[in-house]
């Protein structure tokens, strides 16, 4: 059974999906202490024209993290005056780069009906939909670390400009989103995944990147404001790398005047799993019912360990698996740092409910995802049963009979 998506319908979802959001963006208030704090940073970084230093206060810096963020919603502010909207308008944006990336990636590893699922799918996770719509710095983060991971994949197949030096640009906008966290949760999957593949696989991958051209790019786009952010406020470098980096996860109650702005967030290691649930829901919850549904006949988890083990999803779940087991130590943590996982949660459950365009032997099935009846409605969703190679088979005997018939006559 396979799942068609119209494409009217596909984008009748988007449009429907991007309206409600943006509804939600100015209609409801700033909600919490996070989108207050970022917004006022942006909002003073309009006051004052300083564009180096996120301020806190008019006399204290903000060292907590990179300015890309707020220099997305200082821009916005000034083109469309300062109120709700203007200030979650770059998160959106954001968002929707990070979806056109997840549909390239879907396009070229698959078909057009795995990319149309991959986006529906990350866009209704539920972290991916608020914060789509919230002041915060994470869908900037999301942003460069799926460009990167996908370029890296892409780049043999697809040598792209924006493939062969995405890679390098995505790092560079995770560096000015969220730090060198950027650089932790793009090369470990990448690593892993290449020690699994070393045979040769991963080589090719890895000599398809122009790596000095595309590593001096990144440090000319990242390196000048980490330099100028240090000259102007001393002590910068030694709190964000240090203290962002490091104490914040090691010392889950870090705070007590080592954290400046805020409190820290006490939880028992191993919270993110819970957390995980919450940010992939409802779409978490699916992808754990499909794969203990699969462990149940030998049959089946041998073709789920077939397909565990090529190149692409084996891709994917390093992508999707690192960010949670990355903080599963981690006392402090919050939920949003789960979304650059989400894009590979996506891709993997798309590229289980229906046509993934990868050669298959015969004989094994498919994994399947089925896809929210919501969705349904609004896609104009259709279940073919008819078997397509057979009518492209028929068509093709049915050919070449009528030719051998023409040349008996002649």
């Amino acid at each position: 059974m396979r799942i068609l998506l119209h494409r009217t319908g596909f984008i009748w979802i988007i449009v429907v999906l991007v309206a409600l959001r943006i509804l939600g963006m100015v209609l409801v208030p700033l909600t919490d202490t996070t989108e207050a704090r970022y917004a006022e940073i942006a909002r003073l970084m309009v006051t004052t024209n300083d564009w180096i230093t996120p301020w806190f206060k008019p006399d204290v810096p903000f060292w907590g993290k990179p300015p890309l963020a707020f220099w997305m919603e200082a821009l916005s502010f000034k083109a469309f005056g300062i109120n709700e909207f203007a200030v979650r308008l770059p998160s959106l944006l954001a968002t929707l780069a990070t979806s056109w990336v997840i549909w390239r990636f879907a396009l070229l590893t698959g078909t057009t009906r795995t990319a149309r699922n991959a986006v529906l799918i990350y866009i209704t996770t539920a972290l991916a939909y608020v914060a789509s719509g919230a002041v915060m710095t994470d869908p900037f983060l999301t942003l460069g670390v799926t460009w990167s991971l996908a370029a890296f994949y892409l780049a043999p197949t697809a040598p792209r400009w924006y493939w062969r030096y995405g890679f390098f640009l995505g790092l560079a906008i995770g560096l000015l989103a969220k730090g060198p966290l950027a650089l932790v949760l793009t090369f470990a999957p990448i690593v892993i995944w290449s020690f699994i593949h070393r045979s040769g696989t991963a080589q090719c991958h890895i000599k398809a990147l122009p790596w000095l051209k595309g590593s001096l790019l990144t440090l000319l786009i990242g390196l000048p404001w980490y330099i100028a952010a240090e000259l102007k406020t001393p002590g910068f470098l030694n709190y964000f790398i240090i203290g962002e980096h490091f104490m914040r996860f090691i010392q889950p109650g870090w705070g007590g005047g080592r954290d400046l702005y805020g409190s820290a967030h006490r939880h028992p290691k191993g919270t993110i799993w819970l957390q995980w649930l919450m940010a992939s829901f409802p779409w978490g919850l699916i992808a754990i019912g499909l794969l203990l549904g699969k462990m149940v006949a030998a049959q089946d988890r041998k073709t789920l360990k077939t397909t565990a083990a090529s190149p692409l999803h084996s891709y994917l779940l390093s992508w999707a698996l690192f960010t949670p087991l990355f903080f599963t130590p981690a006392g402090n943590v919050l939920c949003t740092y789960l979304l650059p996982a989400l894009p590979a949660l996506a891709l993997i459950l798309a590229m289980g409910s229906g046509d993934s365009g990868q050669k298959q032997t015969h004989g094994k099935r498919r994994l399947c995802c089925p896809v929210p009846r919501s969705i349904a409605l609004f896609g104009r969703i259709r279940i073919c049963h008819a078997a397509t190679r057979q009518r492209q088979n028929r068509k093709r005997i049915g050919g070449l009979r009528k030719q051998s018939i023409g040349q008996c006559q002649r």
